[in-house]
């Protein structure tokens, strides 16, 4: 290329540039299937344990979940004026979550070390890396805990309460608190468990628009093609017909792959 003048240069990345659009153009079939084929078992999947979700949630709490709905609905028909839904957030979940991710990581790397390093200086080097870690642990539990008061100023176990991100869960000291929190704690699994359904219904839904959209582009395509038969004319009868060979060619081809896809999804 850097021994290429401008003109050569230009028209061989117009080469390269159109191979790869055609490459791509013809592999859209597989590659819509197999998102396809990706997406309709989790959107079922996303869509039962909703839908199971619901049904249990109906026994109980059949008036919070009806007021839910409402107004993921409302939210829906007026995205301004209404409240997000999605936007209910829950410290505890996120601290609980760092967690797992921390121990995960200690976990991952204590393996590593046992199982590929050998050397003193590696070993050091991945002690160090567990500090960091394990300085992380010990502050997330610091969050959980909320260790306010010394060993001597400490509740006797009489007095002691659960911590809040156990709170959050609906184990608190009182019945209306518990009740609150736990309901709260269910609103806040429901709009994850209707986010990630709604998100996988959407999905397929596109995909579904885009086979028909990449169908419909196909049959505008050999159409166009059709119309250019003839449209270019010059001196010679026999360029003039190798010329229409190549029209009815591209049109025919683009014809073919809409039934390939077709047939394919």
């Amino acid at each position: 290329m850097k021994n290429m003048g401008p003109g050569h240069r230009h028209d061989t990345l117009k080469d390269l540039i159109g191979d790869s659009n055609w490459k791509k153009v013809i592999g859209l079939g597989k590659s819509i299937l197999q998102k396809i084929t990706e997406a309709v078992p989790e959107w079922n999947d996303h869509q039962d344990d909703l839908w199971e979700f619901e049904k249990s949630l109906s026994e109980c709490y059949s008036t919070q979940l009806s007021k839910w709905q409402a107004n993921f609905e409302a939210w829906e028909k007026d995205r301004l004026l209404c409240q997000n839904p999605f936007k209910v957030k829950s410290h505890a979940y996120d601290v609980l979550e760092e967690l797992c991710q921390a121990l995960q990581a200690r976990s991952y790397k204590l393996c590593f070390k046992d199982r590929f390093l050998h050397k003193q200086g590696a070993n050091t080097q991945t002690r160090n890396s567990l500090k960091l870690v394990d300085t992380r642990i010990s502050r997330i539990i610091g969050i959980i805990t909320t260790p306010q008061q010394s060993t001597e100023d400490r509740p006797s176990k009489g007095q002691w309460r659960l911590s809040w991100i156990w709170i959050t869960c609906g184990y608190g000291s009182g019945k209306k608190d518990r009740e609150q929190d736990l309901q709260d704690a269910i609103w806040i699994e429901w709009c994850r468990a209707k986010a990630q359904a709604d998100c996988w219904a959407e999905k397929v839904e596109l995909l579904v628009e885009e086979q028909h959209c990449i169908l419909q582009f196909f049959h505008w395509q050999s159409k166009w093609w059709m119309e250019k038969q003839g449209s270019i004319k010059t001196g010679d009868s026999m360029l003039n017909e190798v010329l229409n060979a190549y029209t009815l060619r591209q049109a025919a081809l683009r014809w073919d792959m809409a039934n390939h896809f077709e047939q394919m999804w």
